[in-house]
C-alpha cells in the first residue's frame, strides 16, 4: 500500500486535521503543511521544460501547447514568464559608429533613389561633462544595398 506523505517535505510524520469537501485533511508535524490524500496538481516540471522548448525553438503557439498539455493558455504564459525571469540578459556592447540611412528606399521597383539627403556615418564623441554627442559625416562611399 502507498504510504501517505506530506506533499511539501515528504515526511510521514502527520496527524489528522479535520475534513474538507468530504476528504480527510492531514497536518504535517515537520513543516506544518496541511494536505489531503489526493493526487498532486499541476504538470510535471520536465513537461513544462518541454513546453518551453516547443514554444521557444519550434514555434508552437501557446494555444497549441495548452491543448497538448490540457491546461489553460494562461498557465502556459505563466510557465514562459517564469523561465524568462531566470534567463540572464547578455551585456550589451555600446556601438561607437552608427550608419544613418534614413528615408532611402526604392519606389515602384524603379532603381531611382528617393530620400532626404545621403547616407551618413555617425560617430559617438564623449564630451568633458560626461555627456556625449553624435557627429554625422558623409560616408566615403555609398554603403546602401543595391
Amino acid at each position: 500500500m502507498n504510504q501517505l506523505q506530506c506533499k511539501k517535505c515528504h515526511s510521514s510524520n502527520y496527524t489528522k486535521a479535520g475534513r474538507i469537501r468530504g476528504l480527510q485533511r492531514f497536518k504535517c508535524k515537520t513543516c506544518g503543511c496541511q494536505f489531503t490524500n489526493t493526487k498532486r496538481r499541476g504538470v510535471n516540471p520536465s513537461l513544462k521544460s518541454f513546453a518551453v522548448v516547443l514554444y521557444a525553438y519550434c514555434g508552437v503557439s501557446m494555444g497549441n501547447i495548452a491543448k497538448i498539455f490540457k491546461v489553460s493558455t494562461v498557465a502556459v504564459l505563466k510557465w514562459m514568464r517564469k523561465v524568462a525571469e531566470t534567463i540572464e540578459t547578455p551585456p550589451q556592447e555600446r556601438a561607437e559608429i552608427v550608419m544613418v540611412d534614413e528615408f532611402w528606399h526604392f519606389v515602384n521597383g524603379k532603381k531611382t533613389k528617393f530620400g532626404c539627403g545621403e547616407p551618413l556615418m555617425g560617430y559617438r564623441v564623449n564630451l568633458s561633462d560626461t555627456s556625449w554627442a553624435i557627429v554625422l559625416m558623409q560616408s566615403s562611399k555609398n554603403l546602401s544595398i543595391k
